[in-house]
């Protein structure tokens, strides 16, 4: 009947000490770092390296370099050291720059960069211009075959267009009634001063009348050769035909006589023209025309003939313009002695002009 008294601190310890028995106390529990106390650590932390970064200052380098060299050379190369991969940019990670901007450069660096050292000098500066252009015949040297008397062409010796021809060449035979007229009283004339220079009449002077030098006259005005009148006056007969004869050497550019064909004084009968030089004429923007002008010289370079360049020099640059295409032409003379160079042909010039001394 007596009531029983159970300790509960000594029925905890009993309980918490048996193996496999469950504890009826609550657990003391462990004690964790707040988030406070963390972020205090992180801050001191980081407070403590931003001050020793600063206050770290080797006075030399490895190498022996000064530290705020090594910095600034550091500093001015920041975001190339990804360009030591690239082609053409190996060694650029090791130049050195200067507090005032200098780079200092290697031998093998100078090499590579392809650096080159020139003096520094007044030189004459230039006005490139690049235009298109045509190979033309030299009109200064084009010929025309025309009779000067009326006939018939008994004899073609030149009857293809572009046949080469050389100053004193035959070109064709020409049957003229007015020129077997005019050989006859030649000789007339020849046979008639023979004998007045025989008259033996006293007072009379010898020669008083050159007739065969007035008959000679006649045929030069003609353009009939003195070796043909000559040979008329040597073998005393007239000739059926006279002979013209080419006045220069150069290329048959136009023929407009058949054999066989009559003629009339002053008709074109063929064309001539000398290609031992042309002309290239180069069409000049507005712009371009002013900064070219008579002496400048030509850089030509023609379509076909990719191997070769030829030299000349501005001749003429022409008053007018172009209406169609707005431009100028100027006129280069170009030397052509292979005949390399064909009329029409198409070119590229390059001009260069003087300007103004720098």
């Amino acid at each position: 009947g007596k009531a029983v008294g159970i300790d509960t601190r000594a029925t905890s310890a009993i309980t918490d000490g048996a193996p496999g028995a469950t504890s009826t106390a609550p657990a003391r529990r462990r004690r964790r770092p707040s988030r406070m106390h963390v972020a205090v650590l992180v801050a001191a932390l980081l407070g403590a390296t931003w001050f020793f970064r600063d206050a770290w200052r080797p006075e030399d380098d490895v190498n022996g370099a000064p530290a705020a060299k090594q910095r600034a050379g550091t500093d001015g190369m920041q975001g190339m050291q990804g360009m030591q991969g690239m082609q053409g940019m190996e060694g650029m990670a090791g130049m050195s720059m200067g507090a005032d901007g200098s780079i200092a450069l290697t031998a093998d660096q100078l090499r590579t960069f392809g650096v080159t050292f020139g003096d520094a000098d007044m030189r004459t500066m230039t006005n490139a211009v690049r235009a298109a252009g045509n190979v033309m015949v030299d009109e200064t040297r084009i010929v025309q075959v025309a009779p000067r008397v009326g006939g018939f062409v008994e004899r073609l010796y030149v009857n293809v267009t572009g046949q080469p021809v050389r100053r004193g060449q035959s070109l064709l035979e020409l049957y003229s009634p007015e020129l077997l007229a005019a050989q006859q009283e030649l000789l007339l004339a020849a046979g008639l001063q023979r004998s007045i220079g025989q008259s033996a009449v006293p007072g009379i002077p010898d020669n008083t009348t050159d007739l065969v030098a007035a008959a000679k006259r006649r045929f030069q005005l003609w353009d009939v050769s003195d070796a043909q009148v000559n040979e008329i006056l040597r073998t005393g007969r007239t000739r059926r035909t006279m002979t013209l004869y080419a006045p220069a050497s150069g290329v048959v550019t136009e023929r407009t006589v058949v054999q066989g064909q009559s003629v009339v004084p002053g008709e074109k009968l063929m064309t001539i023209a000398d290609l031992s030089r042309v002309w290239v004429e180069a069409d000049l923007r507005g712009a371009d025309a002013a900064s070219v002008r008579a002496g400048t010289t030509a850089d030509i370079e023609i379509t076909g003939l990719a191997s070769r360049s030829f030299a000349g020099r501005v001749e003429y640059v022409y008053p007018t313009l172009e209406t169609d295409a707005r431009t100028t032409r100027a006129r280069i003379a170009v030397a052509n002695a292979g005949g390399l160079l064909k009329p029409g042909m198409y070119a590229t010039v390059r001009l260069s002009t003087p300007s103004r001394t720098a």
